[in-house]
């Protein structure tokens, strides 16, 4: 028999309830009858969203259990919808489907069997990887300010959450020029506003004009819109007085996605090693978990406290020296000023560590 490819739709056969459903759900049965002869292959597809009345996880979490436990599910391909038929009434049979089979008695909005993804199966990296400043205490944290809300009696009035530096959040104001740009490279009809001051509507343009189409909503090229590139490279020349090179630019969503980014680049197993990446200790967990979930060895280089979180290089050294028995170290890791111990480094601590990175052939992620 020839297999076809097309499209899928998941049935719920126990639903019922509605006149809409039980018409659908013939129609469904004589497509089944009908796709089974050309011994059709399940795959899914999503539904458009702009027909659902209901979250997508409420619409779809009942018909992949009711899938998983049951087995049952039909497709429909091109050649149907060309034809007429259930197609056409999708969006009925779905939305009927979704709540029948938690109001209805199909029990399929909890699942009956394991799934295919479990604890047993899952990345261990995944599993091995931690990220406290997104934990439980942050979790509970959130708790209790809606506890608060609530008017639950505590022994305080607010919760300040010292987890991560969210500025905003914590009371400091934006720059008044970065969201005038923003709000008019967003919306340009405000660019004949007289409320906002000429220079930001001359960034607006200048960004617009790098933009396709010269809206901020199309796509741009992987490393970022390229006037914006320009300026940050006029930037660094401006500020350390070296040539820098707007093509060496490439700008992302945050810091986090950066790192991450370039982490990528050392996965890599040599004489059967794992890389290694140097971080001090304490650091930020953003790069315990992203070693973790890359698969990669953390190599531990521990600040001095009693020398206001310091850094020695001889410590440096014995880092590399032992990490090298189990792991390749290929990067190292310099926080400055330091998270979450905030010292500075010196200019003389600087040239001792890109000395020393040289010397190892090390990669350096300036966090800065």
């Amino acid at each position: 028999m020839e297999e076809r490819k097309d499209s899928l739709a998941l049935g719920c056969p126990n639903s019922d309830g509605v006149e809409k459903t039980r018409v659908n759900q013939e129609r469904l049965d004589s497509k089944v009858k009908r796709v089974q002869k050309h011994n059709a292959t399940v795959t899914v597809i999503f539904f458009p969203t702009t027909v659902l009345t209901m979250s997508t996880s409420r619409l779809f979490t009942p018909i992949v259990n009711h899938v998983i436990n049951t087995g049952d599910f039909v497709r429909y391909s091109g050649w149907a919808r060309k034809r007429g038929g259930l197609f056409r009434d999708w969006p009925y049979f779905v939305r009927a489907m979704a709540t029948q089979a938690k109001n209805a008695g199909c029990g399929c909005t909890d699942r009956t069997e394991e799934g295919f993804v479990t604890i047993d199966n899952l990345n261990p990296c995944i599993i091995r990887m931690e990220y406290a400043v997104r934990g439980p205490l942050v979790i509970r944290a959130s708790e209790i300010e809606k506890e608060l809300q609530k008017g639950v009696e505590k022994p305080f009035k607010t919760v300040i959450k010292a987890n991560i530096g969210d500025c905003h959040a914590m009371g400091q104001k934006p720059i008044t020029f970065i969201r005038q740009v923003l709000a008019l490279v967003s919306y340009p009809e405000l660019l004949d506003d007289p409320r906002f001051p000429s220079d930001a509507k001359e960034r607006a343009k200048e960004v617009l004009g790098g933009c396709r189409g010269g809206s901020v909503g199309s796509y741009t090229d992987s490393p970022g819109i390229e006037i914006i590139r320009r300026n940050v490279s006029k930037f660094i020349e401006k500020r350390d007085g070296i040539p820098s090179n707007w093509e060496n630019i490439m700008l992302c969503s945050g810091a986090s996605d950066g790192i991450k980014s370039i982490l990528k680049l050392f996965i890599n197993e040599i004489d059967g090693k794992q890389s290694g990446v140097m971080v001090p200790i304490p650091q930020y967990p953003l790069y315990s978990a992203s070693i973790a979930e890359f698969n990669m060895a953390q190599v531990g280089y521990y600040l001095d406290e009693s020398k206001n979180w310091g850094l020695d290089m001889k410590e440096l050294q014995r880092a590399v020296d032992e990490s090298r028995k189990t792991c390749n170290p290929r990067a190292i890791v310099v926080i400055n000023p330091g998270n979450p111990t905030g010292q500075v480094l010196s200019r003389q601590n600087i040239e001792e560590i890109i000395k020393f990175a040289y010397k190892e052939k090390l990669f350096i992620f300036a966090d800065e």
